[in-house]
């Protein structure tokens, strides 16, 4: 009886699982800063003569992020700026924020050695069949350059409203590796099948990102409690796809209909549809002054983009519940305060044909020094699973590094 081998499934990952869905893999919660724009930074806890409601104060902060991740019994870094801004007060009960910060990153390289193949009854060129596999390349994603509106009505209450302009590329590469098929018979007769390399074509495209966002977040607040609602509605984003074909290789049926198809300025626009986004729900428990407990809801609406384009989008429903403690520095000359805050957190990330997940903990210690400027340690350790390209679930860390320069600002009639 005679059978053919086929050579075994081997994929070659570089970067974040994630970075493989719709623009890349959703960053914005990498970072040790409070999630909440109504909540400046974290003078919210802690030793209350320092609320930066009362001392009208303006805060430069800076956090750099370096990530690490295995997956495959591979390891790779990266590292980025993960947040700029600069905020500043315009009254004793306002104050602006602009800054930015990555919103999503595409940094990926995919190689599945899994063989598609075209008989030679569907060549005009050539009367032996072909294999081929396919060099996947991600590089890119969107940035938010913002600006964010914060007033206080009364101790009771907050307001924040948030304008982001979205922006971004996305560089994706596509190397196709055409093989030709040498056959012979082993010793039990068995078919066997070499694999020869015999030709590649490389496939660029290149999409551009322009849109924006506007958000909305009520706080309110108590004593012991503190509620937190907020909602982003997403302006339309115009999307440029600069490519060299407008079909999936696997709708080809032969090379020269590859070849038709391979056009360096082939161009199509079009625009993401509008609509709420993003809704989340903030709840806090505050034991006393120093003590509390935190516990957020996020739901996150995919892209609606023109599916041929890029790889599906997903829904994310997100839960994290940190523990919040503030500890004064009362016998020391230069320090103020700490800010311990240790959290764990679960996304599901999904559609109507695929679901995956990502949790873990996460752990931020930061030091506050009686000139009010702030230094701070985050660090994220969790798991993620990959189910679109069948591989192997992802661990990561994530160790970030932030800074809060504070100065005094001085408004008309101080």
């Amino acid at each position: 009886m005679k059978k053919i081998i086929i050579l075994q499934i081997f994929s070659f990952f570089l970067g974040s699982s994630f970075s493989f869905y719709g623009y890349g893999e959703d960053i914005e919660d990498n970072q040790g800063k409070s999630q909440f724009i109504t909540e400046i930074n974290d003078f919210n806890f802690g030793n209350q003569s320092t609320s930066i409601w009362e001392n009208t104060l303006s805060i430069l902060s800076l956090q750099y992020n370096y990530t690490a991740s295995e997956i495959i019994n591979s390891d790779f870094a990266d590292s980025y700026l993960s947040n700029i801004s600069y905020t500043f007060p315009l009254s004793q009960t306002s104050y602006l924020t602009f800054g930015h910060n990555p919103s999503s990153i595409s940094n990926a390289r995919l190689f599945i050695n899994n063989f598609s193949y075209i008989g030679s009854d569907e060549l005009s060129v050539s009367d032996e069949a072909i294999a081929y596999n396919v060099l996947y390349d991600n590089d890119g994603g969107i940035s938010k350059s913002y600006l964010n509106f914060v007033r206080k009505f009364s101790k009771k209450f907050y307001l924040g409203l948030k304008y982001s302009m979205i922006y971004g590329n996305l560089e994706q590469n596509k190397i196709i590796r055409l093989y030709d098929l040498e056959y012979s018979n082993d010793e039990q007769n068995n078919l066997d099948v070499d694999y020869t390399l015999s030709d590649s074509i490389l496939i660029n495209s290149v999409n551009e990102f322009r849109g924006g966002s506007v958000q909305i977040e009520t706080n309110f607040k108590s004593k012991y409690y503190d509620l937190i609602l907020s909602t982003t509605y997403s302006l339309p984003l115009n999307i440029k796809n600069s490519f060299f074909f407008d079909e999936n290789i696997e709708n080809m049926q032969n090379l020269e209909q590859l070849q038709t198809y391979f056009q360096p300025n082939q161009i199509i626009s079009y625009e993401d549809s509008k609509g709420f986004k993003d809704a989340s729900v903030g709840f806090r428990y505050k034991i006393d002054d120093d003590y509390c407990w935190q516990l957020s809801l996020n739901h996150s609406k995919s892209y609606d983009y023109n599916g041929s384009m890029l790889n599906p989008d997903l829904d994310i429903n997100s839960l994290s519940l940190h523990y919040i403690k503030s500890k004064s520095f009362l016998n020391t000359s230069n320090l103020d305060n700490s800010i311990t805050k240790i959290g764990l957190y679960y996304k599901s990330l999904g559609n109507q044909t695929m679901q995956e997940n990502d949790y873990g903990l996460t752990l931020d210690y930061g030091i506050r020094l009686k000139d009010k400027n702030y230094f701070s340690i985050f660090i994220k350790l969790g798991q993620k699973s990959y189910k679109y390209l069948h591989l192997d679930s992802e661990s990561y860390q994530i160790f970030g590094f932030r800074m809060d320069n504070v100065e005094k600002w001085f408004l008309k009639g101080d």
